[in-house]
């Protein structure tokens, strides 16, 4: 029988490592290129606007519009419970200079603030390109409202956990044992999505008004 040293049986498993957790394409993240989002100014009070886009996302259960499905979101208030901790906003596994800014507002400024968070976690079509191709694309949006005066609110959209999937990566040693596993990398927010929501809020209200 013939016996191998230590030192080959180490060179044969890390040549079988290198081998085996690098098998599949690798993968390239495109920036995005769409212009930032800027924000919505809607003449009513901060109250009259928040319950209007509360009440156009459960309406919207039935209808959706976009290329994410606010039927599956779940609505999250400022300070409540399952409203992310300032630490969890500006960790700095977020990629996302946004929410730390946003983490040095008052409590009072943030106080109408809500979290649409998506409980079935379903991808979309994002701006980031993978080997040619839309990537599978989710996060969640916070939703500011700034009091511009008593009877005007300005409406922005941030990104919370945005991330992309960018394909699959053959792992020895994964979680459930040797396998294919996708490769959820955390990115810097998108633009096309938060300005597409912004503007349906935008033009529902509106027509809400008869505009």
């Amino acid at each position: 029988m013939k016996r191998f040293t230590f030192q080959a049986i180490v060179t044969v498993l890390c040549a079988t490592l290198f081998v085996s957790t690098s098998i599949g394409s690798p993968f390239q993240l495109s920036s995005v290129s769409s212009p930032p989002p800027g924000s919505i100014v809607i003449e009513a009070s901060t109250k009259e606007v928040k319950a209007f886009i509360l009440a156009l996302i459960e309406k919207e259960k039935n209808a959706p519009h976009l290329p994410f499905n606010l039927g599956n979101m779940k609505i999250f208030h400022f300070a409540g419970e399952g409203f992310p901790k300032d630490y969890q906003l500006s960790s700095p596994t977020q990629v996302n200079q946004e929410l730390a800014t946003y983490t040095h507002l008052s409590a009072e400024q943030r106080s109408a603030d809500i979290l649409i968070f998506d409980t079935e976690v379903k991808p979309w079509p994002s701006e980031y390109v993978v080997a040619g191709k839309p990537a599978p694309f989710h996060c969640h949006f916070l939703i500011h409202f700034g009091t511009k005066g008593v009877r005007t609110t300005e409406v922005s959209i941030l990104e919370y956990q945005p991330q992309v999937n960018a394909g699959s990566q053959f792992n020895l040693f994964g979680k459930e044992g040797p396998g294919w596993y996708d490769e959820i990398v955390t990115v810097s927010p998108t633009n096309k999505d938060r300005t597409e929501l912004l503007t349906f809020i935008s033009s529902e209200w509106k027509k809400s008004r008869g505009q």
